[in-house]
C-alpha cells in the first residue's frame, strides 16, 4: 500500500506542475496553448483534488468505508442511501 501512496503522490506532483504550466520532467515552462486553456487547467485541478483526497484516505484509513475527506475540496458527497 505504501508504494501505491508514493505513486499517487508523484502523479499529483506531475499534475500540479502541469497546472502551473511547467514541464515536470525538465522544469521548463510549457508554451503550449493546451496548458493555457482554462478548461484543461480546470480538469487537471480536479484530478489533483481527487488524488489529494485518495492519498489522504489511504494514509488515514477511516473506520467507515464511505467516509471521504472532502473538506479541502469545498464539497461533500451525499450520504449513501444504502450501506
Amino acid at each position: 500500500m505504501n508504494d501505491e501512496i508514493v505513486k499517487m503522490k508523484r502523479a499529483k506532483m506531475y499534475v500540479d506542475y502541469l497546472i502551473s504550466g511547467v514541464d515536470p520532467i525538465d522544469n521548463e515552462n510549457i508554451d503550449s496553448e493546451t496548458f493555457q486553456n482554462e478548461r484543461v487547467v480546470a480538469c487537471f485541478k480536479y484530478i489533483s483534488e481527487v488524488l489529494e483526497r485518495d492519498i489522504y484516505n489511504m494514509e488515514n484509513k477511516t473506520s467507515r468505508s464511505h467516509e471521504i475527506h472532502t473538506k479541502s475540496l469545498g464539497w461533500e458527497l451525499p450520504t449513501p442511501l444504502f450501506f
